[in-house]
């Protein structure tokens, strides 16, 4: 049987990942798409670190040094845009 939190952790992303395909509402482009996914993929892994007291020092610095080299790309990209 599979750990409960990595079940939780599933749902929610195929919850929230399908969601995003099914709002008609609002125009979608790939950006915004991209954006999206990257938030729910976040949240998700912050549902991880949360449940591991032992490893949530060493997580967080993983997830910080993703989150900054992330953002290094972004402005980039929005500069590299105008």
């Amino acid at each position: 049987s599979r750990p409960l939190l990595l079940s939780q952790i599933e749902d929610y992303l195929h919850n929230n990942l399908n969601n995003l395909t099914n709002d008609d509402n609002m125009i979608q482009t790939e950006d915004w798409l991209a954006n999206k996914r990257l938030k729910i993929y976040r949240e998700a892994f912050q549902m991880y670190i949360d449940e591991f007291n032992i490893y949530k020092p060493f997580l967080l610095n993983v997830k910080h040094e993703y989150e900054s080299i992330l953002d290094y790309f972004s402005v980039k990209y929005v500069i590299f845009l105008f």
